[in-house]
C-alpha cells in the first residue's frame, strides 16, 4: 500500500462523527467511539484514513455479522492481542477507515488517547510526529508497513511521554 500523506482535512472530524454513529448503532448499549490517529490531530499532516476506536464492554461478543454489514473487512486481532480490527475501502479501492475495537480496560485504550490528547496540548511535538511521518514517507514511500516501522521508535518515546503527562 502506498505513503500518501496530506494536509490536515478538516472535514475529517464531521466523517468520523458519523462513521462513529454507524458502529455505536451496531455495538450497542455501553460502546464508545473515539476518533484517533494524525486525522484526529489538527494542523498535521496524515494519510487521508481516519482511524476510529470504539470502546465496548467486552470485545468477545462484538458481531462479525454486524461490522461486515457496516461494509467492513474483519481482520481479527492482526497483530494485537484483544484488539478486534476492521478496515473498509472505497468501491475504488482506496482505504477510508480502519478500526480498533477494544475492550474497556485495555492499556491500548489509555495508549492510544494519551497519544492523540498529548500531541493536541503540545502543538511542538505535533509538528516533530509531522517530520518524522514525512521523513519515513519519503524511506518507504510504497510500504506502509515499513513507513510505519520506520516512525516506531519515536512514536514509543512520544507514547512514553504522553502516558507520564496523563498520569
Amino acid at each position: 500500500m502506498k505513503v500518501e500523506l496530506v494536509p490536515h482535512n478538516p472535514a475529517w472530524a464531521g466523517l468520523a462523527d458519523a462513521e462513529s454513529r454507524r458502529w455505536l448503532a451496531v455495538l450497542g448499549e455501553g460502546a464508545v467511539v473515539h476518533h484517533i490517529g494524525s486525522t484526529a490531530i489538527a494542523g498535521i499532516m496524515a494519510k487521508p484514513v481516519i482511524d476510529l476506536m470504539p470502546v465496548v464492554p467486552d470485545v468477545a461478543l462484538v458481531d462479525e455479522r454486524g461490522v461486515v454489514g457496516l461494509g467492513y473487512e474483519w481482520r481479527g486481532e492482526f497483530g494485537i492481542a484483544g484488539r478486534r480490527f476492521c478496515t473498509r475501502n472505497a468501491v475504488g479501492g482506496e482505504r477510508l477507515f480502519n478500526v480498533h475495537i477494544f475492550g474497556v480496560g485495555s492499556p491500548e485504550v489509555s495508549r492510544h488517547l494519551a497519544f492523540r490528547d498529548y500531541l493536541r496540548a503540545f502543538r511542538n511535538e505535533a509538528l516533530e510526529y509531522e517530520r518524522v511521518k514525512l521523513a519515513a514517507a519519503a524511506l518507504c514511500p510504497d510500504d506502509v508497513l515499513a513507513y510505519n516501522e520506520a516512525k516506531s521508535g519515536w512514536l514509543k518515546g512520544c507514547e512514553q511521554r504522553a502516558l507520564l503527562w496523563t498520569k
